[in-house]
């Protein structure tokens, strides 16, 4: 998928650059779409078999709160706590978010995980591992990063296999996704080190001497909206063929409701 993937955002960009825009230009970027199209839609089937849809991750302020090891000159001070890790290669200290294990690990049982996130690409595979560091919901191949954005820096989902219909994404930052914002969950935003925080003059977690909650935290409670829209989403009562139905209409419906 992800070669087929690569030769279409080349096809496409060499037939825009061409000004002379053939037709046969014109119809081997068709053909392509049109197999990937095919591609994405034979994966969901898999995906339906298996009672599986897909669910795209944001990593900082989402899964965790990284700064350079420079800006925390004095952590101790602030707070002595679980969940903290320094990646030397990239010289980062990172504070998993509490309960992300737990939670990556029954969303997976209803999802195919992957990572998107603006941070560049040797980040993204360093929390990848730290997040998973068996393996057993992201390889490479699953993480997506800053050389995965649009020509506008925006994120999108041309890059994740499967129909739009059929993935979530969970973020804290609306404004990144662009014209896809309809297929996202949004959560609080974690900020744990004291560091700048945008528009935000509050106090972090960490000058706080605090944390959430593994069990009634932001994860936690997203969670058991992601398994609302998952349980409706496969309901046998509806008479929609599961191929015509529609995730960001059920996450919606759900999440609407949760507000009333």
């Amino acid at each position: 998928m992800g070669t087929l993937c690569e030769q279409f955002m080349d096809d496409k960009n060499s037939g825009v650059a061409n000004p002379s825009g053939t037709q046969s230009d014109l119809g081997h970027i068709d053909d392509t779409e049109t197999r990937i199209a095919r591609m994405r839609d034979q994966y969901m089937e898999k995906l339906f078999l298996l009672k599986k849809l897909i669910l795209v991750l944001d990593l900082d302020h989402t899964l965790l709160h990284s700064i350079v090891r420079t800006e925390e000159e004095n952590l101790e001070s602030q707070t002595e706590t679980d969940g903290l890790y320094s990646a030397e290669s990239i010289v980062v200290l990172t504070k998993l978010r509490p309960g992300v294990r737990a939670f990556l690990k029954e969303a997976s049982n209803m999802f195919e995980l992957y990572i998107f996130t603006k941070a560049c690409r040797p980040y993204a595979l360093e929390m990848a591992k730290l997040l998973d560091p068996e393996g057993v919901y992201f390889d490479p191949s699953k993480v997506f990063s800053r050389e995965h954005c649009d020509q506008e820096a925006l994120k999108h989902l041309d890059w994740v296999p499967g129909r739009e219909s059929g993935i979530l994404i969970l973020d804290d930052t609306e404004r990144v996704w662009g014209r896809f914002k309809k297929n996202l969950v949004p959560i609080e935003k974690y900020w744990f080190f004291a560091s700048q925080r945008d528009g935000d003059t509050g106090k972090s977690l960490a000058e706080l001497n605090a944390d959430e909650s593994d069990t009634e935290g932001p994860l936690a409670a997203v969670l058991q909206d992601l398994k609302r829209i998952h349980s409706r989403f496969f309901d046998p009562r509806i008479s929609d063929r599961l191929v015509d139905r529609d995730v960001k209409l059920v996450k919606k419906m759900v999440l609407d409701r949760e507000t009333e």
